[in-house]
């Protein structure tokens, strides 16, 4: 059988008392049969002294309660003493609740900020590859430019010395225009047709 519970078990242990669940209206209920029980037993052990109510004055038995209602008003402050633990345990359920989403969404934040910062990692890895790329870009412009500058300056050269060369061929021309020999036309025989 081990640790299964029968019927008769359960039976049991509800008419020994256990097992069975007290509530607040049945601890009030139980608080005013058993108190008058309870201060009748310290009263003959001798632990209470009676209280007679006619050896009081009249002045100091206007605002007593009987014993009845000690008991009702201490089972009403245990309830709302309960009432206001139940408040309380509620309320740190509602607490710890909100540290557990609390927790979530910064968990939930912490993931996205990782996130974010290996994509800004990535994204720097390539801006630092783009301003690498671009500065050989300006280096091999900055060369170009040399070479364009040694082309540039090679043209010009050219274009010097075409001029000077033109100028020389211009002056030679004028040199020899006037000196320039007649040409002489030689006309070649026509060949006589046949007869």
């Amino acid at each position: 059988m081990g640790s299964e519970m029968t019927d008769d078990d359960s039976e049991s242990q509800k008419e020994s008392g256990q097992g069975v669940e007290l509530t607040p209206e049945v601890e009030l209920a139980l608080g005013k049969v058993l108190l008058p029980l309870f201060v009748e037993y310290l009263q003959k052990k001798g632990l209470l002294e009676a209280v007679k109510p006619r050896q009081t004055p009249e002045k100091w038995t206007r605002g007593a309660m009987t014993l009845e209602e000690a008991v009702d008003k201490l089972a009403g402050a245990q309830l709302g003493h309960e009432f206001r633990l139940s408040r309380i345990e509620d309320g740190f359920r509602q607490i710890a609740g909100a540290i557990r989403q609390l927790m979530q969404i910064a968990s939930a934040t912490d993931e996205r900020l990782d996130k974010f910062e290996e994509g800004e990692i990535h994204t720097d890895a390539k801006l630092d590859a783009l301003i690498d790329s671009q500065m050989q870009l300006a280096r091999r412009m900055d060369a170009l430019n040399g070479h364009f500058d040694k082309v540039t300056e090679v043209i010009e050269t050219l274009i010097h010395a075409q001029a000077n060369t033109d100028e020389q061929i211009r002056s030679l021309i004028e040199r020899n225009g006037a000196a320039k020999p007649k040409r002489k036309t030689t006309k070649t025989p026509k060949k006589a047709e046949a007869k």
